[in-house]
């Protein structure tokens, strides 16, 4: 069965994800989701991706199960709080405390490239260009995949100013 119309939300501090109906006003489930869960998306498709902060793993839940379908690790990026999706190229974008942005293939489950100094707590994706862009700080770094779409390389594209919101 497919879930459309429900909300997810994400509890830190529980370590869950809650699913709501919002037409019936009842809770659906809590999912547990084995860490603390910051920021997620959907990729439209019937899946859900979300970043576990204190794992720096990413986990899949199925829109429809509502169940954990996978997990993988963010590597090289600690404490991923910001994401985006590129659903076009199947990649998520986690942006990390740690100052890197990890790249991740949906599809396999695995990061496929990361950037240095991307400091951000807020990611924003471009659609129709294909770009993260970093956008909480006054100060922000704009990165940007590879013009093939394959995603394998970050270019630093410098600093440029950002409003703040």
């Amino acid at each position: 069965m497919t879930r459309r119309g429900t909300l997810f939300s994400f509890n830190g501090d529980a370590n869950s994800a809650t699913v709501v109906d919002p037409d019936a006003g009842k809770l659906v489930t809590d999912i547990p989701l084995g860490g603390k869960p910051e920021y997620g998306v959907s990729a439209g498709d019937g899946n859900v991706y979300v970043n576990l902060t204190d794992k720096a793993e990413i986990v899949e839940i199925d829109a429809r199960t509502l169940t954990v379908t996978r997990r993988w690790p963010t590597t090289g990026c600690k404490n991923p709080v910001a994401m985006a999706i590129d659903t076009q190229h199947q990649r998520l974008f986690s942006g990390c405390r740690s100052g890197v942005m990890a790249v991740s293939d949906y599809r396999t489950g695995k990061v496929v490239a990361t950037a240095e100094d991307c400091r951000s707590c807020s990611l924003r994706l471009l659609a129709r260009r294909q770009r993260p862009l970093s956008t909480r700080h006054r100060r922000a770094r704009l990165c940007s995949p590879s013009r093939d779409g394959s995603n394998q390389q970050l270019r630093k594209k410098g600093h440029v100013l950002a409003r703040r919101r």
